[in-house]
């Protein structure tokens, strides 16, 4: 089976035939390799090869002698990785001999050394499922069933390499989010485990179906019956498609990496909330005469009840930015430290308040009433709720407290003078 991305619109094959007959050595590769036509013969399925069954020693001589670094890394040392595969494979779609005798054998080695190699990779990586080749360009990729996306370019333009590169980092950045477990390639692992692992498979096939593309335009660009018209039309149709695979699958790891993130939140909750209760508990014990525990209590535990409806909300809108990039255990400690953080910026801005650092539009309660309580829960849930709102309250008390240094400068007093004027105030 041949598999070549979509035309644009109004834009036929490039030989006029179906798109079997015109792709030549591009293929689609559901484990094994399709049959196309090549120099000396028929790439036959890697599953039926008479190499697999046991090549002869002749044949792993003559690799062993012609392309040492290719033998090694499939037979010797398991280091194989797609640009070896490429290399192999280019073996007998690049061969010019006029011997047709060493064609043969430049292809049933080359057929030798790629199926080695893939199945090095495949131990890894996991089966490759879909493979595109360039025809061309020095090129092509593939896809995994486990997501992993692996790909090599060399073009004459500079933003066909670049897409390529940045569609192989997205992949990347995928297999962190949903399978940190294979990000690596250890070899062992089976299946993706993921908490949605279905999402993985369809950010890979909305992702090589940009990487086609881009290799289909690399062939475009290096064909020399290709006019003008068509090479615009090529790129255009590569860049529409490359925009809307990037944003499907920042949406979708993004999506993932904020539930990791609520994942800690509410582990960060409970935590927090136990936290500032026992705090309450110490200051009615030991700090009775200076700080009010119920007014604390209050405004810490309301500051972590208003991060963790914060970050609810914002999930639930879909304005939770995260960076994905992280690993998932940073973004779940980042995450349980949210509320913990929304109880101690409650209880900072209860404290500035107390003070008089802050003032209170409208009649504040008398410190004996009970609705004190109540006054400072709202305090702590809007310093938690809202946390760029409780930091720019804290940089205007910080002015309060210290002007800045482009005050001090403008005032042209001594930087001690000034402060303490502010204070005599």
């Amino acid at each position: 089976m041949t598999d070549r991305p979509p035309a644009p619109a109004g834009d036929q094959d490039r030989s006029g035939q179906s798109p079997a007959a015109s792709s030549g050595d591009r293929q689609a590769a559901n484990g094994s390799h399709s049959s196309t036509t090549e120099a000396g013969g028929r790439d036959a399925p890697a599953s039926s090869r008479p190499v697999d069954a046991g090549p002869d020693e002749e044949l792993l001589s003559l690799a062993r002698d012609r392309f040492p670094e290719l033998y090694r890394a499939a037979l010797q040392s398991n280091t194989s990785n797609f640009d070896y595969i490429l290399q192999a494979r280019r073996l007998r779609t690049r061969s010019s001999s006029a011997d047709v005798q060493k064609r043969r054998t430049d292809w049933r080695v080359s057929h030798l050394l790629e199926a080695e190699l893939r199945r090095d990779f495949e131990s890894r990586f996991g089966r490759i499922v879909n493979a595109y080749w360039c025809t061309k360009a020095y090129g092509g990729g593939l896809v995994t069933e486990r997501g992993h996306i692996e790909s090599s370019l060399s073009s004459r333009d500079s933003e066909l390499m670049t897409i390529e590169v940045s569609i192989k980092q997205l992949a990347r950045d995928a297999q962190r989010v949903f399978a940190p477990e294979l990000a690596d390639g250890r070899p062992g692992q089976g299946s993706v485990q993921s908490s949605d692992a279905a999402t993985l498979p369809e950010i890979s096939a909305t992702l090589f179906s940009a990487l086609s593309r881009v290799l289909d335009a690399a062939d475009v660009l290096e064909d020399p019956s290709a006019d003008d018209s068509k090479r615009r039309n090529t790129m255009d149709a590569t860049r529409a498609e490359w925009r809307l695979a990037r944003t499907r699958a920042a949406i979708l790891i993004q999506r993932q990496a904020a539930y990791e993130y609520f994942i800690g939140v509410l582990i960060g909750t409970p935590i927090a909330l136990a936290l500032y209760a026992g705090l309450g508990v110490l200051a009615s014990k030991f700090w009775q005469s200076q700080v009010s525990a119920s007014s604390l209590i209050a405004a810490t535990i309301c500051g972590a009840l208003g991060a963790t409806v914060s970050v609810t909300q914002r999930m639930a809108a879909g304005r939770l930015r995260i960076d994905y990039t992280a690993s998932v255990a940073s973004k779940r400690i980042l995450g349980a430290w949210r509320p913990i953080l929304g109880g101690l910026l409650g209880a900072i801005l209860q404290f500035a308040i107390i003070g008089g650092l802050l003032t209170v539009q409208g009649t504040s309660p008398s410190p004996e009433s009970p609705a004190i309580f109540a006054f400072y829960a709202l305090v702590g849930f809007a310093g938690g709720f809202s946390e760029r709102l409780a930091i720019d309250l804290l940089e205007r008390t910080g002015q309060l407290i210290a002007p800045s240094r482009t005050e001090i400068a403008d005032s042209g007093q001594p930087a001690a003078a000034k402060i303490n004027a502010s204070a005599g105030h």
